[in-house]
């Protein structure tokens, strides 16, 4: 059994979760991603930061307000952003470049099992000519314990 869905039982069978497979609410989506900027932030690199509020992989729309977007971008340390104006990619993994450090951009919350999943994208510089930038997707897996979100795992990850 993987070690999220572990958790993810673990967490329902002692009702450590306040959240039941209901929408969240707007408070939650804000908390939420809070939650996530905070957690993605610890492995950003020093430096520039961008955060692109409107989309996430694959150019999925994000229905974000400016004041949501703005404190996501406050616990990322970054500034906004869209993603055509800091990365800029010829279709070859040695034609792109990030005018950032890194680029963020995180989904739109959804109910899941344990509470909540949003997804991550971050964007970074490599160093290596040969690929100047990677790209990186997570879900985290959130529960709310005691009235607030936590991250309790990460669900797929990809790196390329």
């Amino acid at each position: 059994m993987p070690r999220v869905r572990a958790i993810t039982i673990g967490l329902l069978a002692f009702g450590a979760c306040d959240v039941s497979a209901q929408a969240l609410s707007p408070r939650d989506l804000t908390a939420i991603e809070a939650v996530a900027a905070e957690h993605v932030a610890r492995s950003l690199p020093a430096g520039s930061i961008g955060f692109d509020p409107g989309s996430v992989a694959a150019n999925l729309p994000v229905s974000r307000d400016s004041a949501r977007a703005t404190a996501i971008a406050r616990g990322l340390g970054a500034r906004i952003v869209r993603t055509d104006s800091v990365f800029r990619c010829q279709g070859w993994p040695d034609t792109c470049r990030l005018d950032v450090e890194a680029l963020v951009r995180i989904g739109e919350p959804v109910t899941h099992e344990a509470g909540a999943m949003v997804l991550v994208e971050v964007r970074q510089r490599s160093g290596y000519a040969r690929q100047p930038v990677v790209h990186g997707t997570q879900e985290l897996i959130l529960s709310k314990r005691r009235g607030r979100w936590i991250v309790v795992g990460v669900g797929r990850r990809s790196v390329s």
